[in-house]
C-alpha cells in the first residue's frame, strides 16, 4: 500500500531556511513548493492546493498575518453555503 503524499507550501523569504525545511520535508515524502512571489501568496495556494502551509510572519510587501487572513477567506469562500 502506498503512503499518501501530502503537499506542503512554504512561505518564507529566507531562501536558506525554506530550502532546509524543503529538504527535511522531502525526506518524509512531502511534495514541497516554496513561494517565490510574495505579492500573490493566495495564487500559489490556489494553484498548488497544499494540505499544510508553513507561513512566515515577517515577509516583504504584506506580512504573514495579512496572508493568513487572505488564505482563510479563500478557503471559507470554497465551503458550500449553509442553510
Amino acid at each position: 500500500m502506498d503512503n499518501p503524499v501530502y503537499k506542503l507550501l512554504i512561505v518564507e523569504d529566507d531562501l536558506g531556511i525554506a530550502q532546509a525545511i524543503q529538504t527535511q520535508a522531502s525526506m518524509w515524502n512531502f511534495d514541497v513548493r516554496i513561494v517565490e512571489n510574495f505579492r500573490d501568496v493566495t495564487g500559489e495556494v490556489t494553484s498548488f492546493s497544499p494540505h499544510i502551509i508553513l507561513l512566515d510572519i515577517t515577509l516583504p510587501f504584506f506580512n504573514g498575518y495579512h496572508w493568513c487572513s487572505e488564505i482563510r477567506q479563500l478557503f471559507l469562500s470554497l465551503l458550500p453555503p449553509t442553510t
